[in-house]
């Protein structure tokens, strides 16, 4: 089936389904088969493999850890949709590699706050006194540094953010940023793109751990 916008993709799903709560909606019984299908699609290869981790059955393997993790119904709903993009009529055609802010998505404007305080803040924490950290962990995750302080990472294979941390500069306190690729609009909704970021702050974490950065 195809969708003409994302909107009309969101409805179809849940119109699709009997479901009392988030949980029962997102389930590897309602949408294994859908992230099954990402294999060899969307910028997958054989193996399901992002930001870290390895998807195996209905778990993912942390790479840093060897830990296994259940997927969530958050994670299990970005997969899902993730594997519908090429089913969604693309919203962005032209300058699809420009950079921009979350407010300059489609509905993306009403997220502002909570991403800047869930992703921006956390990663500005994390990594404001210590951008040697911020480049590795990048790298760890599959990212490259593009200057420094600037690093862009792929949160899934069609989908990158760039995390800038400026220094403090006299009175002036160290500034990050977390931008996306226009194109970021095509693959998932604006939502889902706000829980990548969060992700993405939650891995950077994880893969700065002196462990992770000795053994690369």
């Amino acid at each position: 089936m195809e969708f003409s916008s994302w909107h009309e993709a969101v409805d179809h799903v849940r119109d699709s389904h009997d479901y009392s709560s988030a949980e029962e909606l997102w389930s590897p019984e309602n949408f294994g088969e859908e992230i099954r299908s990402l294999r060899n699609r969307l910028g997958f290869g054989d193996e399901l493999e992002f930001l870290g981790y390895r998807l195996e059955g209905d778990v993912l393997i942390d790479e840093f850890s060897d830990g296994e993790v259940d997927l969530s119904p958050g994670m299990i709903c970005v997969l899902a949709y993730y594997s519908m993009s090429d089913r969604v009529a693309r919203r962005v055609t032209e300058r699809g590699d420009e950079w921009v802010n979350l407010w300059q998505l489609p509905r993306g404007g009403a997220k502002e706050t909570a991403f800047k305080r869930r992703t921006v803040s956390r990663i500005g924490s994390s990594f404001a006194p210590r951008v040697g950290a911020l480049e590795s962990a990048a790298d760890a995750l599959g990212g490259r540094v593009v200057e420094e302080g600037r690093v862009e990472v792929p949160t899934l294979p069609e989908i990158r953010l760039m995390v800038s941390i400026s220094p403090r500069r006299g009175e002036f306190p160290p500034n990050c940023s977390v931008h996306f690729q226009r194109r970021a609009a095509n693959y998932l909704p604006t939502d889902n793109l706000t829980d990548m970021g969060t992700l993405l702050a939650r891995r950077l974490d994880a893969a700065a751990s002196p462990e992770v950065i000795r053994f690369q």
